[in-house]
């Protein structure tokens, strides 16, 4: 090796280990910068010159060291675990979220809640057949038959809100998946460009994966990382990233099936190809599931109960008479269901009319009254009817919690494993750094004495001879 090629040599060298050391330093500011991964500088040893030499024939000489690439660390297949994992407990913490509105919706266990009105009616009923002449009792018994129809109307109600909460929250994550496509596409076509003029934007590998996250996030995707560093992205089939460019998907309200007395809309996540998606998951899986699923079904158990109470409740009370003789009162009206469930235009204003007693035994006869305040022990009543839809709708709401505390718990652990496999490590990122450190110190003092080498020849007076 000549001593001007050691020169050459040195420098490669304290090029090579100050980009270790740059890199380094990179990792160790971004230890906690979300989505960063590790980078690590790839080595090659230069290809060594051929020469024939004129005395010796052929000669090698040392080409140095060269940066090969700036590799980006992480596992690939932890990574897309982890956005798998993140997506089903946004679901499920969505779906855990509305369980627990509907149930204080329908407020099953509060002293104002459905229970308690329909317990009150049947102490009403139980009080009119001790005092059927009492006008003061009856008034009280026709204020908690509307107290009934009052509380199943605002559960209703409340359940349409959240409903239409969860359509519009839905519509706005929507929008957030299409502005996350087209953020994700942008990056991708400097990625592409980036890797043809041979740099490496790992940088912005990084920031388009965070952005996959975020879209996993919010809805189940599947990610392929391409050869070109770009992802190619799939919504149930449905190209939404791919070849540098992102293609949207709408939202779409539609009208309630045909049948279905709820009235509630339908959500439908619409892909540009015009087919009807179906998100598996993430935030705005969990969102139109819930509108078009979890709300829709306990509206319709609503509804049930409301028919079945105003059918039960006027079957018998209709066969009985009134203070005033009246016979034929329906007690409740309704149209559709819950919503619209109410004391009878005929009873409104007159609790003479309450039937108490059985037509043709006396105005003074109890024993209507004492049947329909029977209804509280009947297996098969309103009653019955109310506890079962409560002690439903609570192994419900308990089952959507388990749900998603093991959901998340499963997340946490995807998602730590798949940070450790790209994470950095202080304690090895400052072992690198002591050793890049030596090597380029190294060097540095093979450059010196390659320089003293060439001043000593210099001054022994040999040169130009």
């Amino acid at each position: 090796m000549s001593n001007f090629a050691g020169l050459s040599t040195g420098y490669t060298a304290l090029v090579a280990h100050r980009r270790r050391i740059d890199v380094i330093s990179e990792n160790i500011a971004n230890i906690n910068t979300p989505g960063y991964h590790r980078q690590t500088v790839e080595l090659e040893s230069l290809a060594a010159p051929k020469t024939i030499g004129f005395w010796a024939g052929k000669r090698d000489t040392g080409g140095g060291v060269n940066v090969r690439s700036i590799s980006r660390a992480g596992s690939s297949l932890l990574e897309d675990n982890a956005r798998q994992a993140t997506s089903v407990a946004d679901q499920m913490a969505v779906e855990e979220d509305v369980m627990l509105q509907i149930e204080d919706a329908v407020s099953g266990l509060s002293d104002r809640g459905i229970r308690a009105e329909f317990d009150s009616l049947w102490n009403a009923f139980d009080d009119l057949a001790s005092l059927p002449e009492d006008l003061g009792v009856r008034r009280v018994t026709l204020e908690r038959a509307e107290a009934v129809g009052r509380s199943l109307r605002s559960a209703a109600k409340s359940l349409n809100t959240l409903h239409l909460t969860q359509m519009a929250t839905a519509e706005v994550q929507v929008s957030q998946v299409n502005e996350l496509a087209n953020s994700i596409a942008a990056l991708d076509r400097q990625i592409i460009g980036g890797q043809a003029s041979g740099a490496a934007p790992n940088g912005l590998i990084d920031q388009r994966d965070l952005m996959v996250s975020e879209l996993s996030s919010l809805v189940d995707v599947s990610a392929v990382p391409e050869s070109d560093g770009q992802v190619t992205i799939t919504l149930d089939g449905f190209l939404i990233v791919g070849d540098g460019r992102s293609r949207p998907v709408s939202y779409e309200a539609q009208p309630a099936p045909l049948g279905d007395a709820t009235g509630l809309s339908v959500a439908v996540l619409v892909g540009g190809d015009g087919r009807e998606l179906t998100p598996g998951g993430g935030s705005l899986g969990g969102l139109i599931g819930a509108a078009n699923n979890l709300i829709r079904h306990e509206r319709q158990a609503l509804d049930e109960l409301a028919v079945f109470t105003a059918n039960t409740v006027n079957a018998i009370h209709s066969s009985g008479a009134g203070l005033d003789g009246s016979t034929g009162h329906d007690l409740f009206e309704v149209t559709t269901g819950a919503i619209d469930i109410r004391i009878s235009a005929d009873l409104d204003g007159h609790p003479e009319r309450l039937a108490a007693a059985q037509a043709g035994a006396g105005v003074l006869d109890e024993s209507n009254a004492r049947a329909l305040a029977g209804l509280s022990e009947d297996p098969d009543g309103p009653s019955a009817r109310v506890g079962h839809l409560i002690d439903t709708l609570s192994v419900r709401v308990s089952a959507a919690i388990a749900r998603s505390e093991a959901a998340e718990k499963s997340a946490d652990s995807a998602t730590g494993l798949a940070e450790a496999s790209g994470g950095v490590s202080l304690d090895q990122e400052l072992t690198d750094l002591i050793t890049a450190q030596r090597s380029y110190e190294a060097a540095a003092r093979l450059i010196t004495a390659a320089d003293q080498m060439l001043q000593t020849l210099m001054t022994t007076g040999l040169v130009g001879r």
